[in-house]
């Protein structure tokens, strides 16, 4: 089992699988629906709302996805796309939230095989 690490400062902080770690981050979705989907953004967990021309993209915490689900599936979902995060999705996020009083991100991530 893969394992990995962010190290903040020279100290381990946070440790799992790719999987455990996942609840640092939020899970890109990318929708088209039959109707327009009202109300979006104002769903707990919903961020970075985007129409393209593909359909609509937004983020959603991963506690919140089941809801965020149920709540588009009732515009009558042609097309649904999830994408997890990435590793550099899981650093990132995790040095956004506790960085942003310092403006500046310092550590690593390190895999262990």
């Amino acid at each position: 089992m893969d394992r990995r690490g962010i190290i903040r400062q020279g100290q381990i902080i946070e440790t799992g699988t790719l999987d455990e770690l996942r609840h640092l981050t939020r899970t890109q979705i990318l929708v088209r629906t039959k109707q327009p989907i009202s109300s979006l953004s104002e769903l707990k967990g919903i961020h970075d709302i985007e129409e393209t021309n593909k359909g609509l993209a937004f983020q959603v915490d991963t506690e919140e996805l089941d809801h965020a689900i149920r709540h588009i599936s009732q515009f009558g979902i042609i097309k649904l796309e999830s994408t997890p995060p990435t590793l550099e999705d899981l650093f990132m996020r995790h040095y956004e939230s506790k960085d942003k009083a310092e403006g500046k991100v310092s550590g690593g991530v390190h895999e262990w095989i």
